[in-house]
């Protein structure tokens, strides 16, 4: 693959993942209401950690694929690694780990 189809690749799936991430989040917060059904808790659990997992996997394929981009393309990869690093700087600034 050629790299800057590489840093083209790693931006859309940095984007991607940070829109996985955040929807994963959104769909995991509140509590539900009391007559809500325990399968839809249930599924609504399900489809956030799937979520989560799916952007988390695409988040990490995207900074290893940013590193083998960065040698040519260095704005984009680099673009595309600040894309990345987004999470880790707002899990940071609300010191959750």
């Amino acid at each position: 693959m050629k790299p800057y189809a590489t840093a083209s690749l790693v931006l859309a799936l940095s984007i991607l993942s940070v829109l996985l991430l955040l929807y994963g989040t959104a769909i995991g917060m509140g509590d539900p209401a009391p007559w809500v059904p325990e399968a839809e808790i249930a599924a609504r659990l399900k489809r956030s950690t799937a979520a989560w997992v799916t952007g988390a996997c695409l988040w990490l394929a995207a900074l290893i694929l940013a590193g083998f981009g960065f040698r040519c393309a260095r704005k984009l990869a680099s673009a595309a690694w600040a894309v990345a690093a987004i999470p880790l700087l707002a899990l940071a600034a609300f010191g959750l780990f």
